[in-house]
């Protein structure tokens, strides 16, 4: 893409959090770059062709005191789901990782993709980069 943009696929069932991502990166020139997917992510995959996405944030179900362990269940799950639809050198970004053990939403699915060969090219502000490279 122009200036070395890829797509990226950002999914959220909430609403609100599309409008809101829409406005500021709009302020920035990015909303053009952006697919942005009102929907349950587990719904979303289901209907995805193989190796289509070149990029994808996964915010996924919010982490709080009490639901840790469902979060990490939940963002390990459409993990696997989705990294066999991701083209190669494709890239997730993960939100809400606390610390480097990846506490938080990548508890159990950044070691995952450690175990599939993923890479980490980032870890900055709670967010993971990861790129998938064989």
């Amino acid at each position: 893409k122009e200036n070395g943009f890829r797509d990226l696929i950002t999914i959220d069932i909430s609403k609100e959090a599309c409008v809101f991502s829409k406005k500021i990166t709009a302020k920035f020139g990015l909303a053009k770059y952006i697919n942005w997917q009102n929907i349950d992510a587990l719904d979303w995959i289901e209907n995805q062709p193989n190796k289509s996405i070149d990029a994808i944030y996964i915010d996924g179900w919010d982490w709080h005191e009490g639901e840790e362990e469902t979060s990490e269940n939940e963002t390990l799950k459409f993990t696997k789901s989705l990294i066999y639809k991701i083209k190669d050198d494709g890239i997730i970004l993960f939100d809400d990782i606390f610390d480097e053990s990846f506490r938080g939403k990548g508890q159990k699915a950044i070691p995952y993709l450690i175990s599939q060969k993923w890479i980490i090219l980032s870890h900055v502000n709670n967010q993971v980069m990861m790129v998938k490279h064989w």
